[in-house]
């Protein structure tokens, strides 16, 4: 009876091993694999991000052949879309679909660029807002 007893004692001890082993492995693998995805991750924002200056240094290097522009200055750009409330300013009423905005906001120079025919929509001063009630803090002159 003793025997017995060791034996069920040996294969719970064998079972619990391989229990325990099944889960360790589990957690290491587990563990990995968010390592892996959060470096993963971190590339892509890099990349995404390094992307995105790309293309910003490529169209003030198109807009600077047409126009001087602040060369130091940090720019906002945006793409126009009718269904927004850009529309309804003044300064946006021959922009299409598509065509970018610069805003200066330091120098207070916004550019409206329709990159398809390289040319020039809108060029104009602006005012910076710092009240919450607009959108992107930013005011063309024509609408003070």
């Amino acid at each position: 009876m003793a025997r017995r007893s060791q034996q069920k004692i040996v294969k719970k001890s064998k079972r619990s091993n391989i229990i325990l082993t099944a889960i360790i492995l589990g957690l290491l693998s587990s563990t990995a694999f968010f390592a892996w995805q959060a470096n993963y991750l971190k590339d892509q924002a890099n990349n995404s991000q390094s992307e995105k200056v790309k293309q910003v240094n490529e169209l003030r290097a198109k807009i600077e052949k047409l126009i001087i522009i602040p060369k130091e200055e940090r720019v906002l750009v945006g793409t126009y879309k009718a269904d927004t409330d850009l529309a309804k300013d003044p300064f946006f009423k021959d922009a299409k679909d598509g065509d970018k905005y610069l805003i200066f906001s330091e120098s207070g120079k916004a550019i409206i660029y329709r990159e398809s025919d390289n040319k020039l929509v809108n060029v104009g001063p602006i005012a910076v807002k710092n009240d919450s009630k607009t959108d992107n803090g930013v005011t063309t002159e024509n609408n003070r």
